[in-house]
């Protein structure tokens, strides 16, 4: 439990991500001759929340670091990533982290990704990706129900093999997807937590190919 912390949005970090940012903390709140116990009391937060987060076993959500950026006279974007002098123009759009996918889209949070990191995979495009919650039961490609995969959903190409977030009517599911040769691209092969099938494309409507990923409470 975590007191009166906010759940919303997260930024994506990974472990050595999560050790930096406690690191960071740490030392702004020292700096701001602060204790955990008056830096929770101040913001209202529980100070088992303040030291786990200080440790690096959790991390907390972008408006909780907003606060705390505030009260250890900081900013976010030096806690998150450590950029000294903040630019805007860094940090890309929030993405639309989709919870299941049924025909719409339906939004109950978001994640911050870097400019820099979609740069780094080759993607300029933001307003293309979204981040999609993992609810199939098997682990796949080491990701597993709960984690994040971003997805950029101007690729449904299947002419090669290529991981892909699927639309498995009542949750979404990560497979490993290709065309079925000489199927003129009417087939598609599909595998799925060890599983290999093959259903008429369409039957399983493709979300888009993964980019990237966020294991959730597991390192990288």
């Amino acid at each position: 439990m975590e007191g009166a912390v906010k759940r919303t949005t997260k930024p994506t970090l990974d472990r050595e991500g999560c050790i930096a940012f406690g690191r960071r903390l740490s030392h702004a709140r020292e700096a701001a001759a602060l204790t955990q116990a008056e830096l929770a009391r101040r913001l209202g937060f529980s100070r088992s929340a303040i030291g786990q987060w200080e440790l690096g076993n959790t991390y907390p959500s972008i408006d909780n670091v907003k606060s705390l950026a505030d009260a250890v006279r900081s900013t976010p974007e030096f806690l998150l990533f450590g950029v000294e002098n903040s630019n805007p123009e860094r940090m890309a759009n929030a993405i639309p982290l989709i919870d299941k996918i049924d025909g719409k889209e339906r939004v109950v949070t978001s994640i911050v990704l870097p400019r820099d990191a979609l740069q780094r995979i080759g993607l300029t495009g933001e307003e293309k990706l979204r981040a999609v919650t993992v609810f199939y039961d098997d682990e796949i490609e080491g990701m597993k129900a709960g984690d994040i995969v971003v997805v950029n959903t101007e690729d449904k190409d299947i002419r090669g093999k290529g991981t892909f977030v699927l639309d498995n009517h009542d949750r979404t599911a990560i497979g490993e997807v290709q065309a079925v040769p000489g199927s003129h691209d009417k087939m598609m092969l599909v595998k799925i937590g060890g599983n290999d099938f093959e259903v008429p494309v369409g039957r399983l409507p493709i979300v888009g190919r993964v980019v990237s990923s966020v294991l959730v409470g597991r390192p990288h």
